[in-house]
């Protein structure tokens, strides 16, 4: 491949990232200009409230005079800054026609196209080719990667159940159980996988301890972990549940939620208990 042929490509290369650019550095400018103009237009409001204050005799002549000084300064500073923009070669040429911009561009990727055509031999062929295989393997990579990263940190909805026994209900000064089934239908194991489950506030339910007679109150609401949830695999975690004497008769609303330490798994479901006053159905 001859130095021509690299001076083609390196030029193809400029010219492409110019159009690539150009919506980016166009923004900019603008953007700028915007600003620069929304100044102007404070400092020439400036300048003429000091005029009518100084004709309503608010302002001596000379605070007046320095003031509109010090305005019309900064007022010099800010349209010279604005004209620079403005002669800036993508300003001027937007400002002319944004087609003729693109057919600016377009001219010399055909030129330099006629002048790489006129060169082209079997070397150069293959170089291009080269060329154009490596750029679309990284495109390739950094899109696949792109993608990995996304499902990396995808959702990972898992299916919940949960029942509470007695199926009948319990009653005031009783106990109960919440079971919450949890399924990992995934094909990966999922680790450190948080159980939580909550009664309402003031309803009289709240969670035990597990592994005690008497069971200690923890509140009313609880956290199980299952420190690994194999793929395929299920588990039952549960809840025992003490109701105070004084709880009122009703269906009280258990939820339930499944997460886990990275953000990544989430699940939900909700159960019902029944307390009851009085003899229970058997």
């Amino acid at each position: 491949m001859d130095a021509l042929l690299v001076v083609s490509l390196l030029v193809v290369g400029f010219v492409v990232f110019l159009i690539a650019t150009a919506g980016k550095r166009k923004q900019a400018l603008e953007e700028a200009l915007k600003k620069l103009e929304s100044e102007r237009m404070k400092l020439k409001k400036s300048i003429e409230h000091v005029k009518l204050s100084f004709y309503q005799k608010k302002l001596g002549e000379k605070e007046a005079q320095d003031k509109i000084f010090e305005y019309e300064e900064e007022l010099r500073d800010v349209e010279a800054r604005i004209a620079e923009i403005k002669e800036k070669p993508l300003m001027r040429t937007l400002k002319k026609q944004e087609g003729e911009d693109e057919r600016g561009e377009r001219e010399a990727v055909e030129e330099t196209e006629g002048l790489f055509m006129e060169h082209l031999d079997v070397k150069a062929i293959a170089g291009m080719f080269v060329f154009i295989v490596v750029a679309l393997i990284a495109v390739a990579v950094i899109m696949n990667g792109s993608s990995t990263s996304s499902r990396g940190m995808s959702k990972i909805v898992i299916p919940v159940s949960a029942f509470t026994t007695p199926t009948k209900g319990t009653h005031p000064g009783g106990s109960a159980g919440l079971t919450v089934e949890i399924k990992n239908e995934g094909k990966e194991d999922l680790r450190g996988v948080l159980v939580t489950a909550e009664v309402p506030e003031g309803s009289g339910l709240e969670f035990m301890e597990m592994g005690t007679d008497v069971g200690e109150k923890i509140g009313t609401t609880a956290v199980r972990e299952v420190p690994v949830l194999e793929s395929g695999g299920s588990r039952d975690v549960f809840f025992p549940i003490a109701v105070d004497r004084n709880t009122m008769e009703g269906v009280y609303n258990i939820h339930v939620e499944v997460s886990d330490v990275s953000g990544r798994v989430e699940g939900y479901a909700d159960s019902t208990l029944e307390v009851r006053i009085g003899r229970l159905e058997s």
